[in-house]
């Protein structure tokens, strides 16, 4: 949010961004209203602050934000716009990161009062001048601890509290936390979002904020944004790190090292897969699962034409983060193609892979009528659950853990009786490892390290306590060999799924920014919100698989460049 000591304003309208030629508001549109920060403070909307423009106006900075479906905003802190000689002369200066700009234009977690988030145009008072900035401190070596970096209190201050920014599984982040506070006598504000669309949004919200974050659960496709923005910092240099890193499997460290520098501990660790319902096989006399594509129709067929399901394939193919999209990349990944390549450009053209992958999707739905519509209104839990009814017979492509949902001895109705399958070819598969990661605004790095080894590493008693939860609890993998390899996890598994199978499948994955570099570019988001909607139409039976393909090559342009 902006310091106090300015006053705000808001200027619309499409010269706003580069010009600044004055303060519309557009006719029949109201200006943002703001959301609450830490301790009830006002920050800016969600969609504030994740595009800046410093080099177009560094005298006179701003956040820019476009809500959705709405006009481009800028919220401006700062006297009038400087004459045009002023800005060429502030134009000629050395460029600016974003961290140095959202200093520059007082972006501090003091607060915006919400009058000036709603101040109307016109003159700007002039800023009393701000006192000389005293030279930054040498900052002092991180201390290494004399006994294990997770049961070694670091020798620095404790900050009033440290920040946890993520979406629940279950009970086990507050059990984490409660641990943590009883070790350690440092409270934990647990900043829990219902999900993870509402996670990336708060996260962005806080940090132009300059609100503390400490620890932050993160997905893979937000890596590379947050690292080119700033919002997390690695953790090269911290102690303890040299052991994790030694006891992670090789899918966990394609994921945490990028740039040469380690930027988090794994949350969960897991890969697509396949399943089916054993009843409907037992019914059509079918002895083992398909291994093509082309065995998949005619099995399909058949069991469409015995009437034993109408529509035997149920997909995740809602919308959403890692959704739609995420299994078009699955299913070009397996059907032997990529989306995108080294260099993050589209390989999405005429006779590629990805056309004839997204060709034969959209027959099961419209053509062949095998694919049940309603997988386009489902994303992964509720897919699920949906399962339970019976009425499927193959859903494609869960991650592995949801196997234990599938086949939940409390709530599924048709319990061992969902069997995994391999993926089809050769059975390649897109792994990933999820993280959390270590925010830039933390009080306290040591502190906040700390905290982050309770969430992803090791607690005070040396346990992997969490995520042994996630393992025994919900079938989450870890990103860390010896908790994969535990008894207990094991044991655990065997009531959900064939647990060999599972290894066997597991070492068939690749992590998915290898399989889709341009999910670690901070267009990619943008370009997945537009990508989702051309393949929901391609499935639908609205436009061909030759005209979405073509619709996202052109969406890869516009926001790549």
């Amino acid at each position: 949010m902006m310091s106090q000591g300015c006053t705000p304003h808001f200027l619309a309208g499409p010269d706003a961004p580069d010009g600044i030629l004055g303060c519309p508001q557009p006719e029949g549109e109201e200006a943002p209203s703001p959301v609450q920060g830490h301790a009830g403070r006002t920050v800016l909307p969600p969609w504030f602050g994740k595009e800046v423009r410093p080099r177009k106006d560094p005298l006179h900075p701003c956040l820019v934000g476009t809500p959705p479906g709405g006009t481009a905003w800028m919220a401006c802190c700062g006297p009038a716009p400087p004459t045009a000689p002023e800005r060429r002369e502030a134009m000629s200066g050395p460029k600016v990161t974003r961290r140095q700009f959202l200093k520059m234009a007082g972006v501090t977690a003091g607060g915006l009062a919400a009058s000036g988030l709603l101040a109307s145009c016109g003159p700007q008072a002039t800023p009393t001048p701000a006192p000389p900035t005293p030279a930054p401190a040498v900052p002092t070596p991180t201390p290494v601890p004399a006994g294990p970096a997770w049961s070694t209190a670091p020798s620095v201050a404790k900050p009033d509290k440290v920040y946890w920014v993520y979406w629940p599984w279950g009970k086990t982040e507050d059990e984490v936390a409660a641990q943590f506070e009883a070790d350690w006598g440092l409270p934990v504000e647990k900043v829990a979002e219902p999900n993870v669309e509402q996670v990336y949004a708060k996260v962005n919200t806080l940090y132009a904020a300059g609100e503390q974050m400490d620890v932050i659960k993160t997905l893979t496709p937000w890596i590379g944004e947050w690292i080119d923005n700033e919002v997390i910092q690695p953790l090269d240099g911290l102690p303890g790190v040299d052991e994790y890193w030694n006891d992670m499997n090789e899918l966990c460290r394609q994921t945490v090292k990028l740039d040469g520098k380690i930027w988090g501990l794994p949350y969960y660790q897991s890969f697509h897969i396949g399943a089916y319902f054993q009843d409907h096989f037992e019914k059509a006399g079918i002895t083992e699962p398909p291994k093509t594509y082309e065995e998949l129709v005619d099995v399909c067929l058949k069991l469409k034409k015995d009437g034993i399901s109408e529509y035997p394939i149920l997909w995740m193919a809602g919308q959403g983060a890692e959704h739609l999209t995420f299994q078009f990349y699955q299913l070009v990944w397996n059907w032997g193609g990529t989306v995108f390549d080294k260099d993050a450009n589209p390989t999405l053209g005429p006779g590629s892979k990805a056309r004839e992958a997204l060709a034969w999707w959209a027959k099961t739905f419209q053509e062949w009528k095998i694919t049940a519509p309603e997988s386009l209104e489902l994303r992964y839990i509720p897919a699920c659950k949906a399962f339970w009814t019976g009425k499927y017979t193959f859903h494609f492509f869960p991650h592995h853990y949801y196997m234990s949902l599938l086949n939940s001895e409390a709530e599924s109705p048709i319990k061992g009786r969902v069997k995994q399958m391999m993926c089809f070819g050769d059975g390649r598969t897109m792994g990933w490892t999820e993280i959390f990661t270590l925010g830039s605004t933390a009080k306290s790095k040591e502190w906040a390290w700390m905290l982050l080894q309770a969430a992803g590493g090791k607690t005070k008693d040396g346990n992997y306590t969490a995520a042994m939860k996630y393992g025994i609890g919900a079938m989450l993998g870890s990103g860390f060999n010896s908790v994969n390899r535990h008894p207990a996890i094991r044991e655990a598994w065997k009531k959900w799924t064939d647990v060999d199978l599972n290894l066997k499948q597991w070492e068939k994955a690749t992590v998915k920014f290898i399989v889709v570099p341009a999910m670690m570019k901070p267009w990619h988001q943008k370009w997945q919100d537009a990508a989702q909607v051309s393949i929901a139409n391609c499935l639908a039976g609205k436009i061909t698989a030759d005209q979405a393909c073509d619709e996202m090559i052109a969406k890869h342009k516009e926001v790549a460049g």
